[in-house]
């Protein structure tokens, strides 16, 4: 793997700010999959709906529980096709809120499904409450911090649970920092792998970091980003992207084009992760557009790490490529 100048994982979280900054007020767990398995606890489910572009780290809950899963179709808005009119008494819908764009929709998903809709927030760290739904983000896809995961719920939850504090190896985060990015990855990935369905709260450590960062200035860098890559790539962009809203906060930015130049950006030291291979894999026939979405996405880096110039340095790599 290169040593990217773009992208990649973050190192650890510098702590910003003196006196605790605290962004979500509610149950903090170690990760999305421990919180789709609290869900699942606390609800009388047998079948969920979920959507085929997703990777196969939300299927694990599932599977452990003996949960019936259906997929569905998206459209080229990364709205629901034919989506249920209704749900039975033991169904629930899983929808993501893909690169913190799609918050208006969920919105509305919210309001037809109400505590039957599971709001996957992944993308979305800084996308709150919408009362009626379940929904949970995750801290360590937009900061570098170990784990986090915080679940909101239509029922009181306890924050002073029975579940125990989960417990992880940081080192890969200090040699981030450092810029031993070969030896980081290789430790990023075990990290990754770790992770299982089990129940368990944030770790101590990723706790305390999120407490002291910085907030607004992430918020600003983010949605600075998105709007400057926004306004000189719309043009070359095949996937209909709605404009944040107030409050929404991207991941990436998401450019689909009839090209698959993934590796070549990776081999110009920007690294495009591939959100999911294991949609291109997936054996089941009949979503060819989330299989060439998975394929031809570029997502571009747009994080707090980064400023006008390297959005520059993005959009002329991206230039000569395709042209």
């Amino acid at each position: 793997m290169p040593i990217n100048k773009i992208g990649g994982f973050l190192g650890q979280e510098k702590k910003e700010t003196l006196q605790p900054n605290i962004y979500h007020d509610c149950l903090a767990l170690t990760s999305g999959r421990a919180c789709i398995s609290l869900i699942i606890e606390k609800n009388d489910v047998s079948t969920i709906y979920l959507p085929y572009f997703i990777c196969n780290a939300v299927l694990q809950p599932l599977i452990k529980y003996h949960i019936n899963y259906k997929f569905y179709s998206l459209n080229k808005n990364l709205e629901i096709i034919n989506p249920p009119h209704f749900l039975k008494t033991n169904e629930m819908l899983l929808y993501v809120n893909y690169f913190g764009l799609i918050s208006k929709y969920s919105a509305k998903l919210s309001k037809k499904y109400s505590n039957k809709l599971i709001l996957d927030n992944s993308h979305a760290f800084f996308h709150k409450s919408l009362d009626s739904c379940w929904s949970f983000n995750s801290a360590r896809k937009f900061f570098g911090v170990a784990d986090g995961a915080y679940i909101y719920s239509p029922v009181t939850l306890d924050k002073k649970t029975r579940y125990k504090k989960a417990t992880h190896d940081i080192n890969y985060l200090h040699l981030r920092n450092s810029e031993d990015n070969q030896e980081a990855y290789k430790k990023y990935l075990i990290h990754e792998n770790n992770f299982t369905c089990e129940i368990k709260l944030i770790s101590d450590h990723s706790s305390s970091l999120l407490k002291h960062i910085d907030y607004q200035a992430c918020i600003n860098s983010r949605s600075k980003n998105f709007k400057y890559l926004h306004t000189n790539l719309m043009s070359k962009n095949l996937l209909n992207i709605p404009l944040p809203l107030c409050k929404q906060v991207p991941l990436y930015y998401p450019l689909l084009i009839n090209k698959n130049i993934r590796q070549k950006m990776i081999a110009m030291g920007i690294f495009i992760p591939l959100l999911w291979k294991e949609v291109i894999t997936r054996e089941i026939k009949g979503y060819e557009w989330e299989k060439h979405l998975a394929s031809n996405l570029v997502l571009l880096p747009l994080d707090q790490r980064y400023d006008i110039d390297d959005m520059n340095y993005l959009i002329n790599s991206l230039t000569k490529l395709i042209s």
